[in-house]
């Protein structure tokens, strides 16, 4: 790949091929992040302008992190056509965890005529702690205790959080 200057940018063709040429795999990922147990939803599309009007093919979709890797799906004769079609609606729910984990989603289609790959990155957050926003904060001096609620004023009011000055 090169720019318009013909100098090399480094970028592996065959990476770049994986969403740019003519058939390739895509989803439409309004988030990337999930939460515990929250649904995904992936569907899995097949953009073909290869100039192949139709064929028989197999899509496989896994799931892979460092747990290990699941396949999601995996059908064969698949009828694909010429154009954008849907292949599959995949949803999963991923298990709960302690720390963010990066999952990478692969799909494949492999058919006589044509194949093609592509690969999305996912996270998974644990499940979000609720804390108790309201807190005290006694400040010993009356000017500082002043300063904090002029500069928090709007945000204390909606947040309950309720400061005490012992000179008061």
């Amino acid at each position: 790949i090169v720019d318009c200057f013909d100098d090399d940018k480094f970028i592996d063709a065959n990476w770049m091929r994986q969403f740019n040429s003519d058939t390739v795999l895509l989803t439409d990922l309004p988030e990337e992040c999930f939460a515990d147990n929250a649904p995904v939803k992936l569907p899995i599309y097949l953009s073909n302008y290869s100039g192949v009007d139709h064929c028989f093919g197999k899509l496989t979709v896994t799931i892979e992190s460092v747990s290990g890797k699941v396949e999601l799906y995996c059908r064969d004769n698949i009828f694909a056509v010429s154009g954008v079609q849907k292949l599959v609606d995949i949803e999963f729910t991923l298990p709960g965890v302690a720390q963010a984990e990066e999952y990478t989603v692969s799909a494949e289609f492999t058919s006589p005529d044509f194949s093609c790959k592509n690969s999305w990155k996912i996270w998974r957050y644990p499940a979000e702690t609720p804390i108790n926003s309201k807190f005290e904060l006694k400040l010993e001096n009356g000017e500082f205790a002043k300063w904090i609620i002029d500069q928090t004023a709007a945000d204390a009011k909606e947040s309950g959080i309720v400061l005490y000055d012992r000179l008061n």
